[in-house]
């Protein structure tokens, strides 16, 4: 998602609610901290902490699983990834 950490707040919460009972959903971002910009795109960048506090102010989802993966494109093999699976929470 292009937009703004507070703005990925307001999405996860919308997402949450309008997910089935039960459901999944999987987020990726680039693991780190702080947001970058590249042209006119906006990137948050993630680590399974920072992320954490991102969740803790979502109120249908939960971390179900995370991992942190290196990138296997050439040019980028310094870069890791943080995937995560939310599921939405029973309460």
């Amino acid at each position: 998602m292009d937009i703004d950490e507070d703005s990925a707040k307001h999405v996860l919460n919308n997402l949450g609610k309008a997910s089935k009972s039960d459901g999944y959903l999987y987020v990726s971002y680039k693991n780190g901290n702080g947001t970058q910009t590249k042209g006119y795109r906006l990137f948050n960048n993630y680590d399974d902490s920072t992320f954490q506090e991102v969740v803790d102010n979502v109120i249908e989802l939960d971390i179900e699983t995370y991992c942190i993966k290196k990138d296997l494109r050439l040019d980028r093999n310094n870069e890791y990834w943080l995937n995560v699976i939310l599921k939405k929470s029973k309460s």
